[in-house]
């Protein structure tokens, strides 16, 4: 189905929807409305579509290290960073980004606050759309780590693609490697995902689980190491 092409009215009239609901949020809350002003038009290094709806929404006790040359990308809908369920929680929320670092978000995706999440210089972490991290998420960044699409990540999970630079003498070894999680995985709570594990579309890692080797699609793993307890597995959120 071929889109309707985007005419000079349409444009008017999406930013008038914009205006008139920043123009609220404005009068709600003026802290949210000038936090998006900050990180979306007045921040280089953070690239978003803000006149067209497409942003990075960043909640309060959010602490973002951002450095000159390292970069957010949100291509389509909005990045909400640090969303609270209880609104008078005070729990922080932590994003460091080092000089030639990406961080790029495909689509809508929210991170609830609590999270602790580090891109190492020249390091790429991608997000896929439709994706929710709750509380607690820890991310390590080193090389490259890639989530696909409508991945349901539960609370204190670590995602890493390296052992932080510590070294094992025996052959073969390397402190990092890339992580690959397919479209629509469930992670459970606790869990830890270690580097170079790529686990395939649809699967669900039970909680306190430790993977670390490459599992299939459409499986259920759990234990420490994760193995495979039960094959030909779909859920739905």
């Amino acid at each position: 189905v071929r889109k309707a092409p985007c005419t000079f009215k349409h444009k008017v009239k999406g930013l008038i929807r914009l205006a008139l609901r920043f123009g609220k949020q404005t009068l709600r809350n003026p802290a949210q409305a000038w936090r998006q002003i900050r990180w979306n038009l007045l921040c280089p290094q953070v690239k978003s579509g803000w006149f067209r709806g497409i942003m990075l929404n960043v909640y309060s006790h959010c602490s973002i290290d951002l450095r000159k040359r390292g970069r957010i990308v949100v291509e389509s809908g909005t990045f909400s960073l640090g969303a609270k369920r209880n609104r008078k929680s005070r729990l922080e929320t932590r994003l460091m980004v080092e000089d030639g670092a990406e961080l790029r978000v495909k689509g809508q995706c929210g991170i609830v606050s609590g999270a602790d999440i580090q891109l190492f210089a020249g390091a790429k972490l991608e997000l896929g759309a439709k994706c929710g991290f709750n509380q607690g998420l820890q991310i390590v960044c080193a090389e490259r780590i890639t989530i696909g699409e409508d991945v349901h990540i539960g609370r204190d999970v670590w995602i890493r693609d390296n052992n932080g630079e510590h070294y094992i003498i025996q052959p073969g070894y390397t402190w990092k490697a890339p992580v690959v999680i397919g479209a629509r995985c469930w992670i459970g709570s606790n869990s830890a995902i270690m580097k170079g594990v790529t686990i395939g579309e649809g699967t669900v890692i039970a909680a306190n689980s430790v993977v670390t080797h490459s599992l299939p699609a459409h499986c259920l793993a759990s234990g420490n190491p994760a193995e495979v307890i039960a094959e030909n597995i779909f859920w739905r959120p």
